[in-house]
């Protein structure tokens, strides 16, 4: 299979997933773990305490209360030792906007009165524009087949996966599992 059909079909399997996602999501019934309207205020503008979701493809550290550009044209890989998490998004997927505000609630959180010594990535791709290979290699490597996937690292393995949209306590709940 060449390069060209094995984009296609990642992009084919990433589209299906999010509309299951979205589907999932809409017929859920309300519970701690899942996002409701009244726990996430939709804006265009995905801002919270000062922190701001990038809105561009590419590699992103949260570091000094922003999200810091660290794309090397390399795919991602979690190296550091410690705990690590990764949001694999899209900036187009409907899914990814409304759990937005949570994972920055859950990033101000962790500025806040959270652990200090976690280390937030996201890695962010387009459904519609072209994404660079590097983007491409590290859903692939990460096995991301929807999104929003939150993958949770301990000293460069993964020990756990979120796949859909949840709540800050959902984040914040497995987080502090990891770190017991």
């Amino acid at each position: 299979m060449g390069r060209g059909e094995v984009l296609a079909t990642l992009i084919f399997v990433i589209i299906i997933a999010t509309l299951l996602a979205v589907g999932v999501m809409l017929t859920q019934k309300p519970s701690s773990s899942t996002l409701t309207p009244s726990t996430t205020t939709k804006t265009s503008e995905t801002s919270i305490g000062g922190i701001s979701m990038p809105k561009k493809i590419g590699i992103f550290l949260f570091k000094d209360d922003k999200f810091v550009d660290v794309s090397t044209g390399k795919p991602w890989v979690p190296d550091e030792e410690g705990v690590v998490v990764a949001y694999f998004k899209q900036i187009e997927c409907g899914a990814c906007i409304y759990f937005d505000p949570e994972f920055i609630k859950f990033c101000s959180w962790l500025k806040e009165s959270g652990p200090k010594d976690v280390k937030v990535y996201i890695i962010s791709a387009s459904e519609l524009k072209p994404n660079p290979d590097y983007i491409i290699e590290s859903f692939l490597n990460h096995e991301i087949q929807a999104t929003p996937t939150t993958v949770f690292f301990k000293d460069g393995k993964e020990v756990d996966r979120i796949v859909g949209a949840v709540s800050f306590d959902k984040l914040k709940e497995t987080l502090l599992s990891i770190l017991e």
